[in-house]
Parts: structure tokens; C-alpha cells; sequence
């Protein structure tokens, strides 16, 4: 991961697609669960999804685990406004090497596709705790026809991407239960697009960036771009899982 890439993403509330709205819906199915759960947010970002566990589970203390120092900075400074820091644990790692646990509740929002849902299934059912639950949200057609050019875009992002049912019926061979799914909002894109634009607009009226910088540029335009014209066709998907 670049320095440019770290740049433009420096302090975006979200790095993935999501809404509140999604993440309550999914917390609401882990049930029974304990009053002080113990939660880890497996490649948690700047903590979209781990400021509003927190603030919807008075008593419960999260894990937040994430590759970029940069982006556990930025949630432990959100975190502190919001007054839930003192039950916010950050570390820099590999989310698929973790030794702490047993966790209640397992979280990855818009993540696991870059570990590989058979390897992280494999590795945090170590971490978790009987009868705990894991929560994943990733992107899945929707479609019955998908374009070419989606094909042929996702193919190169995303080779392992398919349909919720495909995804659900992989999980079940592995032996987990699905105890809910459902599919994310659509505002969950514009929620985690639109400050991308803002962010491409003012690099762009600073003068139009050069070099590594410029690389990433045109790949967000261009992966938004392809959202506006075809992400009719696919969407993000949540997924609640047991043991």
C-alpha cells in the first residue's frame, strides 16, 4: 500500500460501504449475546462500524484491528471525542494472526475480502467464543446478467466475488450457520462514495495531481465512475454466522 493511497484516504469517516442503520440491523441479530460483550473489528478502517458497536453496547469493550497505524489513530481520535476510548483496544496486525480471545462477537465490515472467507473463517473460529457469533459484510452480484465491463472490472478486484446464495451455501459446507442476511442499503454507497468525490475534487482544484497520487486518483474515479453506470449489479451483502 502506497503512500499516495494513504494520503487520500487520511482521515475518511469510512473505507468501505456501509450504513448505521446495517450495522444496529446486524447487532440486533446476535442474539442471545452477553451484556459486556467482547468484540473484535477484524480490518476495522478509521472504525465506521466500531464507533457504533461501541455507542450501542454501553458495556461491551472492542478489539480494533487493523494493518494501517493510521487509520487505528484516527479511530482512537473519534473515539475519544465520542467518549468511548476507555473500552477501545487498537493494534496493528494481521487480523488472521490474532492470539487474543475468546471474542463474543467477530466483526468484519467491507474486510474479509481481502483475507479469503475460507481463511478467515478457518483462523477466527480460534478466537471465538462458544456459541459467538461473526459478522462479515462483502460485495456480491445482484444480477441475474452482469455487463462485461463489470465482469471484467470485478474479475481483476475481486476474482472470488459471486452471489449471496453461493456465499451462504459455501459457509454452510464449512459449518457455520447463517442466522441472518440481508442485503446493505444503497445509501450505504453514497455514504462511503461521496466524500471520495469531495476528495478527488479538491486534489483536482489544487492542480491536477501527478505521479503515484495521480494513479490513485483515476482509480477511485474510476471505480465510482462504474458504480454510477452498472452498481445496479451488484451490492453489499451482510452476513451473521454461528458456529
Amino acid at each position: 500500500m502506497n503512500d499516495a493511497f494513504l494520503l487520500f484516504f487520511k482521515g475518511l469517516a469510512r473505507h468501505a460501504p456501509s450504513t448505521e442503520e446495517a450495522t444496529l440491523r446486524a447487532l440486533a441479530s446476535c442474539q442471545p449475546r452477553p451484556d459486556a460483550p467482547q468484540i473484535a473489528d477484524m480490518g476495522c478502517g478509521t472504525g465506521a462500524s466500531a464507533l457504533v458497536l461501541l455507542d450501542a453496547l454501553p458495556d461491551a469493550a472492542l478489539l480494533a484491528v487493523d494493518p494501517i497505524e493510521q487509520s487505528l489513530q484516527t479511530l482512537q481520535e473519534r473515539a475519544e471525542r465520542r467518549e468511548t476510548s476507555d473500552r477501545l483496544t487498537t493494534l496493528a496486525g494481521d487480523a488472521l494472526a490474532l492470539s487474543q480471545g475468546p471474542f463474543d462477537i467477530i466483526w468484519a465490515e467491507g474486510s474479509i475480502y481481502a483475507m479469503g472467507w475460507d481463511k478467515a473463517l478457518q483462523a477466527w473460529q480460534q478466537n471465538l467464543q462458544d456459541g459467538g457469533f461473526i459478522v462479515v459484510s462483502d460485495a456480491v452480484w445482484t444480477a441475474d446478467r452482469i455487463p462485461n465491463m463489470a465482469k471484467r472490472y470485478w474479475g481483476a478486484e475481486y476474482p472470488d466475488m459471486t452471489t449471496a446464495s453461493a456465499r451462504i451455501a459455501q459457509v454452510q459446507d464449512l459449518g457455520w450457520t447463517v442466522v441472518e442476511d440481508f442485503e446493505m442499503p444503497r445509501e450505504g454507497w453514497d455514504l462511503y462514495y461521496g466524500p471520495l468525490e469531495q476528495r478527488v475534487a479538491l486534489l483536482e482544484n489544487k492542480g491536477r495531481p501527478s505521479g503515484s497520487m495521480r494513479a490513485v486518483v483515476d482509480e477511485v474515479s474510476k471505480e465510482i465512475a462504474m458504480y454510477r453506470t452498472l452498481g445496479h449489479t451488484w451490492n453489499y451483502h451482510f452476513f451473521v454466522l454461528q458456529r
